[in-house]
């Protein structure tokens, strides 16, 4: 199309679809990227006079969303997966008005048993990993 060929240095990011890439599949600046978006959300969200439930349904369905978009590519290790999770059992808690300090497996308990009801991110990167699996396993391969 008369267009000259780009050069990207392969450690440099580029966003595709939304989610921070580079050439060598570092996913660390998507990670960056995810924890400073969660954290700007949350802190605005716990500086904000909404009640508890509508707190509880922003991050089900804003912040939950902004870490989960990528997990469907992204790699996370267990530990960044803890951190992300970290940071939504934190907004849960302080939407609720509980300190910071209450058990993270409170925040992760269904309501009907006591808990704040935000389910672990581990328990949805593991289901979404099976789901690839699956897939993967399951083409016909042409």
């Amino acid at each position: 199309q008369g267009q000259p060929i780009t050069y990207h240095p392969s450690r440099q990011p580029f966003r595709h679809l939304g989610v921070l890439l580079t050439m060598d599949l570092n996913f660390k600046h998507q990670l960056e990227a995810t924890i400073s978006k969660v954290r700007s959300m949350t802190t605005e969200l716990s500086h904000s006079l909404l009640s508890t439930a509508q707190k509880m349904l922003i991050i089900e369905t804003s912040i939950r969303p902004a870490i989960t978009f990528a997990m469907s590519v992204v790699p996370y290790t267990k530990a960044e997966t803890k951190v992300l999770d970290s940071l939504l059992a934190t907004a849960a808690k302080k939407a609720h008005k509980l300190a910071v300090s209450l058990p993270t497996i409170a925040a992760h308990m269904p309501k009907h048993k006591g808990g704040l009801g935000c389910h672990s991110l581990e328990v949805e990167q593991t289901v979404l990993s099976i789901r690839r699996l699956r897939e993967a396993l399951d083409h016909s391969g042409t």
